[in-house]
């Protein structure tokens, strides 16, 4: 196999150390840039890759690794519960969770993945800066360092054996949401069994200076299996097949409008909130909004039960958010769908580009987050047949599997029913806009060889 040139290029170290109090308990670290550099658009082109994870397997390189980070005190346990509203209860080594964070209106703040790898040790992905800051407030003992690893993704129906055949073992006894020590060319790894499409899916977690030896190892392994590195639009459009909303693409977070959390240098290094151009124009960072929608962005904040995350909330521990939350939890009053476009308001849409006068709002692209120049945040209310607002749509993708045009959406749950007719306000408030028709359809849309249920015991090499 020759060897590939990586495509991540990594921003450099940031010092950071608050005020000096000998009454606190937490250790601050050397942060890395959130800023996560270059990244690979296509290689095969989308359609191809986003086959993958249904026909074969992706391996994806391009997640940040100024977001991994290791966390270690005596009090770790105590300090999660506070912050987070997942359950301690049972958090063995070589398990994880989807930590979740919440303000005190149970809104997310940010959310991540959390490992346990020894006592009083774990390590954390994408949880900066919200961690860091309420540790910063000494309540707690706890230390945070930055981890220089990389962490790989693969997933589809053939990524247990591409993750087999690299490490040279049998990793079927690994469950979902599970983890433990592997070698992949000689260098050790940490092998986790968790993927982003909704299909089978592992992550290879190493030290970063073994990068490169080991990703041409899974390149050159998985070529027996159909592998297709993944480009940032197939990144991106497998979370809405797979029904996982994902920050910065479907919802965002108030924690720019939280008082200490917005003044917290780490915060401000990484350029979070509603950001201006001088022009009136606004945008998430340096991301514009842009949609029906696009003058109220903050119909993009989210609860855990918007973002159909519920059997993640335990009411057994004390929680920044959990009365708010509570009350919530007693009626929520959205449920999360995919909403199916229909075809002929599509190809409308498409014609008025060929047309004289103003067109529509272009959606030519297979999705907006990813082609649009620069990037931009897309949302679209969404009424029901009445002409009530009823949720709000962000982002689409064309699914080249399933030959649909979807979207996911938290819709007020009297219209959730599958089958139920709904309208996307497609268009920039002031430009021609149009009534898209949609149909509510099932949520998660990607519905065969999820991996939470796959038996990989029954899968054979």
């Amino acid at each position: 196999m020759k060897d590939q040139e990586m495509t991540i290029q990594f921003s450099p170290l940031i010092s950071y150390k608050p005020e000096e109090d000998t009454n606190r308990k937490y250790t601050s670290h050397t942060a890395p840039s959130h800023i996560s550099g270059i990244q690979a658009f296509e290689y095969a082109g989308w359609r191809d890759e986003c086959m993958s994870w249904h026909k074969t397997c992706y391996l994806h390189s391009n997640l940040n690794p100024a977001a991994n980070i290791r966390i270690t005190g005596s009090e770790c346990i105590e300090f999660f519960k506070h912050i987070m509203v997942n359950s301690f209860e049972k958090f063995p080594v070589g398990s994880g969770k989807h930590a979740i964070f919440c303000n005190k209106e149970g809104f997310i703040l940010t959310d991540g993945v959390l490992l346990c790898i020894g006592e009083n040790e774990y390590e954390g992905f994408c949880l900066s800066p919200v961690i860091d800051y309420y540790a910063s407030m000494g309540e707690y003992d706890v230390k945070i360092e930055p981890e220089n690893h990389f962490v790989y993704q693969l997933c589809g129906p053939n990524s247990l054996a591409v993750v087999e055949a690299a490490t040279g073992e049998d990793l079927k006894d690994i469950k979902f949401f599970h983890h433990r020590k592997s070698q992949i060319a000689g260098k050790p790894v940490r092998i986790l069994r968790i993927g982003m499409a909704g299909s089978l899916g592992y992550e290879v977690h190493g030290e970063y200076p073994d990068s490169k030896e080991i990703y041409n190892k899974l390149l050159e392994v998985g070529a027996e299996y159909g592998l297709q590195r993944l480009g940032k639009p197939g990144y991106d459009m497998a979370h809405w097949e797979g029904g996982f909303p994902q920050m910065y693409l479907d919802w965002l977070s108030p924690s720019h409008l939280e008082p200490g959390l917005k003044d917290f240098p780490l915060y401000q290094m990484v350029t979070c909130g509603w950001q201006g151009d001088g022009t009136g124009e606004i945008g998430y960072g340096n991301m514009p909004f842009e949609g029906s929608a696009s003058e109220h962005p903050e119909v993009l904040f989210r609860t855990p039960y918007d973002n159909d995350w519920a059997k993640t909330v335990k009411f057994d521990h004390d929680f920044i958010g959990k009365e708010a939350l509570e009350k919530i939890a007693a009626n929520p009053p959205r449920q999360m769908v995919t909403l199916e476009w229909n075809v002929d308001d599509i190809l409308t849409i498409v014609r008025s580009q060929f047309e004289e006068g103003e067109p529509y709002l272009d959606l030519s692209m297979p999705n907006d987050s990813s082609f649009a120049p620069g990037g931009v945040y897309h949302l679209d209310y969404v009424y029901s047949e009445e002409g009530k607002e009823i949720g709000v749509t962000c982002g689409r993708m064309n699914s080249w599997y399933y030959h649909k045009m979807i979207s996911i959406c938290p819709i007020d749950r009297e219209y959730s029913a599958i089958g139920t007719k709904v309208e996307i306000l497609w268009g920039n408030p002031g430009k021609r806009q149009m009534k898209i028709r949609a149909t509510v359809a099932r949520y998660p849309y990607l519905d065969e060889g999820r991996n939470d249920s796959v038996d990989a015991k029954k899968l054979g090499r």
